[in-house]
């Protein structure tokens, strides 16, 4: 695809009621109806805080901060990007287009308030076409500080495919990725839409169509080459394909779909009740990851001082350091954000918020993560922590993909692995104590079996720093 000419782009100062609003905006469901205008409002008020941000607005005045895009398509303009500001400056200047009586009440309210101040115009940008405008969604929304949830992006990506007709090489290049993240989208986003067919009681059905449901971890079990072997599962033109019945088929994924909802698939662990009804006739032990103010008994590695001793060390030469990690509701993860910020403080290094880089974990996510950051800093980061090794390595191959220089960055993380000595980068991390932490969990294990008293509930076992940097800079 040629490259677009941004500069080219009209910017036009437009009604308000003139604009429509998106019927294909990502943020909507594909079960939810968008027909109308009040369609559209009444699902944007009840999940994207329209009436708050419509407050703001009255309170602090309207600050078009993101530019706000749209796209002619039959003689209207089109709002692509800034929906929940039209849809909050569009009640504001009607009321009654408020979706329930009550809010129509109240913004008469703040429309009176507002005044002479009312707002019935806006600046804003139109792209050449549709196509267009999704590469600068993707940047703001997929990539950016305004992200999507994991349903809107796939949404995104599948409405782009469906729009320009491209193929998924052809979209993951065109937004710069790799086709393997498209993939990831696509096949999600069948999957999320097939949930309608598996005959799941209305509840259970509601929970795996909300936008809190993990379509990550059913991603995960889909493509474990044991599921793939069975079913022969994969999507085709966009419909689900296997080699058994489609009764099997049902069953499994609905299978995979109430474990999640109960929480017995988990890759978070957040509320400890679950367990403590299993507690009640077997012994629970947590090792490694475990639940913040869980009364069960867990085992697992230091974080924070060890990780505080580690970036202190170093951030003394450094006027910036990034913290690049995924699954920040882990209390292992957390726990070592912890001591990053701890290790700044006494290093005497202000922490900036920008240098905190997170998000779900999925494949590849590190390599997309320090992507973005050397795309929007111009540079790579001086130095980069991450809490996890998987992530270091995704880091790592961008790394080698770009040709990066030693001197260009100081890389330092949890978890030591053997490789490290086998890298062309110096790379400081902490090492788990294995035995010890083994020996512990056997330890406690046998006192739970054997319904002995536990002297300690909570095991924190102290791992050691592996100074390579230092070692190769002798």
């Amino acid at each position: 695809m040629s490259r677009i000419d941004y500069s080219s782009w009209l910017k036009l100062s437009l009604s308000i009621s003139n604009l429509r609003l998106d019927k294909n905006n990502p943020r909507i469901p594909y079960y939810i109806p968008t027909k109308t205008t009040k369609d559209i409002l009444s699902y944007l008020f009840e999940q994207e805080n329209i009436e708050n941000l419509a407050e703001n607005i009255v309170d602090k005045g309207f600050i078009n901060h993101e530019p706000i895009y749209v796209t002619k398509e039959n003689d209207y303009y089109v709002v692509i990007e800034g929906n929940r500001r039209i849809s909050a400056l569009k009640c504001l200047l009607n009321p009654s287009q408020a979706p329930s009586v009550k809010l129509t009440r109240k913004f008469e309210k703040l429309k009176n308030k507002l005044g002479n101040d009312l707002i019935d115009k806006v600046e804003v940008y139109v792209a050449s076409s549709r196509i267009d405008a999704q590469n600068v969604l993707f940047e703001l929304h997929a990539e950016g500080k305004l992200q999507w949830n994991r349903q809107q992006k796939n949404n995104f990506i599948v409405d782009a495919g469906a729009t320009s007709g491209e193929s998924i090489e052809e979209i993951a290049a065109r937004f710069n990725v790799k086709p393997s993240e498209i993939q990831d989208s696509v096949q999600e986003y069948y999957l999320n839409r097939y949930f309608t067919e598996l005959g799941l009681p209305t509840d259970i059905e509601e929970k795996a169509l909300n936008t809190n449901f993990s379509l990550t971890n059913l991603s995960r079990l889909v493509n474990t080459n044991l599921f793939k072997q069975i079913t022969g599962f994969k999507i085709n033109d966009g419909k689900l394909q296997t080699q058994i019945s489609k009764n099997k088929f049902n069953y499994l994924i609905s299978y995979f779909v109430k474990d999640i909802i109960d929480k017995i698939v988990v890759t978070s662990l957040d509320d400890d009740r679950f367990y403590l009804d299993i507690n009640k006739h077997t012994p629970v032990l947590f090792f490694d990851r475990y639940i913040k103010n869980t009364s069960l008994p867990f085992i697992t590695s230091e974080s924070i001082c060890s990780v505080a001793e580690l970036i202190s060390s170093q951030t003394k030469q450094l006027d910036e350091f990034y913290f690049i990690g995924c699954d920040l509701q882990l209390t292992t993860i957390n726990s070592r954000l912890e001591g990053f910020k701890q290790g700044l403080s006494k290093a005497g290094l202000k922490l900036n918020d920008d240098w905190i880089i997170s998000a779900d974990y999925r494949e590849n996510r590190g390599y997309e993560l320090i992507k973005q950051v050397h795309r929007k800093l111009g540079r790579l980061p001086k130095a980069i922590f991450t809490p996890s090794c998987n992530i270091l390595q995704e880091i790592l191959s961008y790394l080698v993909e770009i040709n990066a220089k030693q001197k260009d960055i100081y890389l330092c993380s949890y978890d030591h692995n053997i490789y490290f000595d086998y890298i062309c980068y110096p790379i400081d991390a902490i090492a788990q104590d294995y035995a010890s932490m083994a020996k512990a969990c056997v330890d406690t294990t046998n006192k739970l079996i054997n319904f002995k008293p536990l002297k300690n509930r909570t095991i924190f076992i102290k791992p050691q720093i592996v100074w390579d940097s230092k070692q190769q800079g002798s």
